[in-house]
């Protein structure tokens, strides 16, 4: 490895830090700053994914109450404490994530594989607007949210249901956040969060931490 991948690597870690707590795609930000640098699309796409792993250990840290209190909850995870209804949400958005991304993933590689460097782009620039669109929705449905009283708190079907949405973010071009907390506040119009106030950002986030 020379200098100028270590530089690109320096970079790709710097804007995924960055852009990971914004609602734009930070896998898509670091792919389009790999190809740049003469990474074949592919590649960099895969090592766009890799590069989220980072987050895991952000999320990790910042969220380390939820996590030590969701740990707690596995004693009794089917009780109504708090806690123990974060982990089913958790566990259940998780696994139909899982589901949901892994074909994608292997769609997408797939795809960006055969086609040419424009063409791949391409498809990355038409994703990026169906994110500029889910991000148009969630700030209008962000707007109903704050002004209910009434929080609800997401079942196991509504669970699976986000945690479906979420696995499109394997795909180029779609936000991760935006494609959570979107059907989130859409699913589940006031959702409730047990162990926060901000209930549909503070769920998002304890789900990054299992997709790093």
């Amino acid at each position: 490895m020379d200098n100028s991948h270590i530089l690109l690597a320096l970079l790709t870690g710097l804007v995924q830090g960055i852009v990971e707590w914004l609602p734009v795609s930070s896998k898509t930000m670091n792919l389009l700053i790999l190809s740049a640098g003469g990474i074949p699309v592919t590649q960099a796409y895969a090592l766009g994914l890799i590069a989220t792993f980072g987050s895991f250990f952000a999320a990790l840290a910042y969220f380390r109450h939820e996590v030590l209190q969701m740990l707690s909850a596995l004693r009794h995870p089917f009780a109504q404490e708090p806690e123990a209804q974060l982990l089913r949400f958790v566990t259940l958005a998780t696994f139909a994530t899982g589901i949901v991304g892994i074909p994608l993933y292997k769609l997408a590689k797939q795809t960006l594989s055969v086609a040419s460097g424009s063409v791949g782009m391409l498809i990355v620039g038409g994703l990026l607007l169906v994110t500029g669109f889910i991000a148009s929705r969630r700030e209008k449905l962000s707007a109903t949210e704050a002004q209910a009283e009434e929080k609800e708190i997401p079942n196991s079907w509504r669970s699976l249901l986000i945690g479906g949405y979420q696995g499109f973010a394997a795909l180029p071009g779609i936000s991760r956040s935006g494609v959570t907390v979107t059907p989130l506040l859409a699913i589940a119009p006031h959702p409730f969060n047990p162990l926060a106030n901000h209930a549909g950002n503070r769920s998002d986030r304890c789900l990054c931490i299992d997709l790093g």
